[in-house]
């Protein structure tokens, strides 16, 4: 398998997003039913503590005072019920991410780190993705849309072979694509476009 490790920070927004991206390093000869199970501990600093939310699966990081809020996108975000990824802080100081899925893999965090949005409601989705007409698998392509108080963002993976896709109205071609999305006229201000041949494998 390959390890595809993307970390993107949106300066202006003070957000980051950290994903890790599992495909097979041979997709013709990797079984499609293969199962993978991930985790990824993220070592905390002493000072700082996980304040998880009740009802949802985003956490605060705290040091007396919310410094971050952190979403685990891929999640469901209602703590009720099944959801393919979790979140959540150690007794050892760790913030653990853990997720399954099969035959390819994306999981991502949101990290939003403007403090005047942290008393704001938010809300996260996984978007559907359409590739002529037929809704792709979540081991092909995931898009995603992040919303705290009036700002938006999208984030689209390609975890497949490269073609044309469509998400929330936009074609895409490339293997990543982030931007800030405006709900009053459904436009979307381009953040990154990455293609194949920016992919580093570690």
């Amino acid at each position: 398998i390959l390890l595809q490790r993307q970390w993107m920070i949106v300066r202006d927004d003070r957000c980051v997003l950290f994903a890790d991206s599992v495909v097979p390093k041979d997709p013709s000869g990797s079984p499609r039913g293969a199962e993978i199970r991930y985790d990824c501990r993220f070592p905390l600093a002493s000072s700082i503590t996980v304040d998880p939310e009740p009802e949802t699966r985003d956490v605060f990081l705290c040091d007396g005072k919310r410094r971050g809020l952190v979403m685990p996108i891929s999640a469901s975000e209602w703590r009720l019920g099944a959801s393919p990824a979790t979140l959540k802080g150690t007794d050892d100081g760790h913030l653990v991410l853990s997720a399954r899925g099969t035959h390819r893999l994306n999981v991502p965090l949101w990290f939003d780190f403007q403090q005047r949005r942290f008393k704001r409601k938010r809300t996260w989705r996984q978007l559907t993705v359409a590739d002529e007409l037929r809704i792709v698998k979540p081991s092909e392509a995931v898009g995603y849309r992040i919303q705290v108080g009036s700002q938006q963002w999208m984030v689209y993976r390609s975890l497949g072979e490269s073609t044309c896709r469509s998400v929330l109205g936009k074609h895409l071609v490339a293997d990543f694509f982030s931007a800030r999305f405006d709900p009053s006229d459904g436009s979307l201000e381009e953040l990154v476009t990455v293609d194949e041949n920016d992919l580093i494998d570690v």
